[in-house]
């Protein structure tokens, strides 16, 4: 932890394009999910409050935790300023003081961009040229610049950066509805529900199988700047059954059937919006459009698909920039047929329901396995 203070400014850019009030309240939230995250590392601080697209705030902040409030949905950057009193001789002081900071290792360019207050009568010519006095000798680069130095000149005060953290961008988690994820082990789920986590959505992760992702659940709160729920369930015995009594072929399809039903049973308790899942157009047999289209007929909550229309490729980029990708384990499932069914017929699949009484066997799932939550008390 450094020991002086140091000022900050934390950028949003979507957020700025609502309307008044709508801003407000996600300014709020916003702010708050970052002091959380402050408050529950002891880091001292004090909000000086929002101006148009940005808020000011200083503390005694180290490096990391400056990338930790980057780090946090609803963020566009964070930049480290030095603020200094509007008038072109404290301007031009600041300026420097950065200059020096580049003795003997000057960029290859560089470029000074103003933006001003309204209210102002300085033009941004003249800012720009008088803040460029130290750096005479530097070459200018006004579309690619290696070093861009901003001047951000209010009425009251002028804040100078000229290095940015990028942000997790998005909107403010747990403003825009609660959703289930079907979450596994795999590479495409953690990406869907990151992705919904961004726009703003409160997560709860649902996972089949025999040991919580607890790691997933981890690193969501890190940019949601509050807890995410994990629910984990077996699902082992439902897909024994239908092993069992079924043709092995549509066991895929099955599979999903079951748990995209048990979301929705689940999110209806939860008061949830949506079911998410990681479906990939055409990646696996129950990923096909005829099957999805199957699938999209039982449910009686709308599903969202992120990553439907994405590459392969595309997905695990991004798992590897948002840092999701070690959590991928490559594990068989035991129950994928040797020749898994890329289509069935929907009378067949109708028939089959009503055969079994699916809906009678999932009942009996939810009252063995699934317990809703008590309400926690405020």
């Amino acid at each position: 932890m450094i020991n002086e203070n140091r000022f900050v400014l934390i950028h949003v850019s979507e957020i700025y394009l609502k309307s008044t009030y709508v801003k407000s309240h996600l300014q709020k939230v916003l702010l708050s999910r970052i002091t959380d995250k402050l408050n529950r590392l002891g880091i001292s601080y004090h909000v000086h409050g929002w101006n148009h697209n940005a808020c000011l705030i200083s503390g005694k902040f180290s490096e990391a935790s400056l990338k930790m409030m980057a780090l946090t949905f609803g963020v566009s950057y964070v930049a480290p300023v030095i603020l200094t009193e509007t008038n072109f001789a404290s301007i031009r002081s600041a300026m420097q003081e950065i200059r020096s900071k580049w003795v003997g290792n000057e960029p290859k360019s560089y470029r000074i961009t103003a933006h001003k207050d309204k209210r102002l009568s300085l033009s941004h010519y003249s800012i720009e040229y008088e803040a460029s006095y130290y750096f005479e000798n530097w070459q200018v680069n006004l579309k690619n610049p290696e070093l861009n130095i901003d001047v951000d000149l209010k009425t009251d005060r002028t804040a100078i950066f000229y290095r940015r953290i990028e942000g997790a961008g998005g909107l403010p988690y747990g403003t825009q509805g609660k959703v289930i994820v079907l979450a596994s082990k795999g590479i495409d789920s953690p990406v869907a529900a990151y992705l919904l986590a961004k726009r703003g959505c409160e997560v709860i992760l649902l996972h089949f199988g025999e040991e919580p992702l607890n790691s997933l659940q981890l690193a969501l709160e890190i940019y949601a700047g509050r807890s995410v729920k994990l629910i984990t369930l077996p699902h082992t015995p439902l897909l024994q059954w239908y092993q069992e009594n079924f043709n092995a072929k549509y066991q895929c399809i099955f599979c999903k059937l079951s748990m995209l039903t048990l979301a929705g049973h689940i999110a209806e308790q939860l008061h949830a919006k949506a079911v998410v899942t990681g479906d990939n157009l055409g990646q696996v047999a129950s990923q096909t459009l005829d099957n999805l289209s199957l699938l999209e007929q039982t449910t009686r909550i709308p599903i969202f698909r992120p990553l439907i229309g994405q590459d392969k490729q595309e997905i695990v980029d991004l798992s590897r920039k948002i840092g999701f990708f070690p959590f991928f384990q490559n594990e068989k499932c035991a129950f994928v047929p040797v020749q898994p069914a890329t289509t069935m017929k929907k009378d067949t699949f109708s028939r089959w329901l009503e055969e079994i009484g699916f809906e009678s066997i999932i009942q009996d799932y939810i009252q063995k396995y699934w317990k809703k939550p008590a309400k926690t008390p405020k």
